[in-house]
């Protein structure tokens, strides 16, 4: 058992000093995938990224086409995980670690607002929104 933590230790500090490496853009989409925390299809992340003005390396608004392409480069660096046939992920080792960066970066909260907004949850009861007040409170 030992092992098994010193490993997730040991790749979590490879996840981290991969995704602090990354440019800015590619980290702010870690961001919203680590916020979101859920699988998340393409057409809907890349909405939120353009709601949250992110734009790619070039400075110009995400596409279907760069987007997939930074998804896949972020699955194989292991920053992003897919199990099969899901949607791409945050790495659970990295999101509470690109979760507070987006704290410190000053992104957190309109992260979160276009993550409400525009990705609402079912519940057995009715329609809702994620609740962020606990999470604001905890990485501040």
């Amino acid at each position: 058992m030992f092992d098994s933590a010193s490993n997730s230790t040991k790749l979590q500090a490879q996840l981290a000093r991969k995704y602090f490496e990354l440019h800015p853009s590619a980290q702010k989409m870690i961001q919203l995938f680590s916020v979101i925390y859920a699988p998340i299809e393409k057409n809907s992340f890349i909405s939120c990224l353009s709601r949250i003005g992110a734009l790619h390396e070039n400075n110009k608004p995400w596409v279907t086409k760069t987007l997939s392409r930074q998804i896949d480069k972020l699955l194989t660096a292991g920053l992003l995980v897919q199990k099969s046939r899901t949607d791409p992920e945050c790495h659970p080792l990295l999101t509470e670690i690109a979760t507070r960066h987006a704290v410190q970066t000053g992104q957190f909260d309109i992260l979160v607002i276009v993550v409400e907004e525009n990705l609402s949850i079912q519940t057995h009861w009715q329609n809702g929104s994620r609740v962020f007040y606990y999470l604001r409170q905890c990485v501040r």
